[in-house]
């Protein structure tokens, strides 16, 4: 990890919280939340030393999403939650991102985002000049860039 990062964002689903595409519900009601694979001891170990947070263009508001990170146990490894909700933009466009350095009140460089969507958690927030990392479990993919990496396990994050 670069040193001089502060804060570390993730994305919701797939990255922290495993998503069940076949729910159109919020994820707090499902019977069954589940965490990532080794999510719990990564997120435990970074919540020690910088800033977490969850980012998300899911259609839930900051409290629907604390009450799931909750039923996981990890809602209080993360200091923020930001949702295109409240932001009022996805994860796509920049407007999202920029407005989380002003919330976090924090240059871009300070900050690290982690998520499972190449485009949204890796190219338009990498494109501002915030470091990222693209986190593909499915396939040996690797893609590296001016501002990012590529891991296939969340545990790559404190190896």
């Amino acid at each position: 990890m670069k040193s001089g990062i502060d804060h570390i964002i993730f994305d919701w689903g797939d990255t922290v919280m495993k998503d069940d595409p076949t729910r159109t519900d919020a994820m707090y009601l499902w019977p069954k939340v589940e965490l990532v694979d080794d999510a719990a001891e990564v997120l435990g170990w970074l919540s020690t030393s910088h800033m977490l947070g969850i980012a998300t263009s899911a259609a839930s508001n900051e409290a629907m999403v604390r009450r799931a990170l909750a039923r996981a146990g990890v809602d209080g490894c993360f200091h923020a939650v930001f949702t295109a909700l409240q932001i009022g933009a996805p994860k796509t466009d920049p407007r999202f991102w920029q407005d989380i350095l002003r919330a976090l009140a924090i240059s871009a460089e300070r900050v690290l985002v982690v998520g499972d969507s190449f485009e949204g958690d890796v190219l338009v927030p990498s494109g501002l000049g915030i470091n990222a990392v693209w986190f593909n479990p499915r396939t040996v993919e690797t893609r590296t860039g001016e501002n990012y990496r590529t891991i296939h396990r969340l545990t790559e994050l404190i190896a």
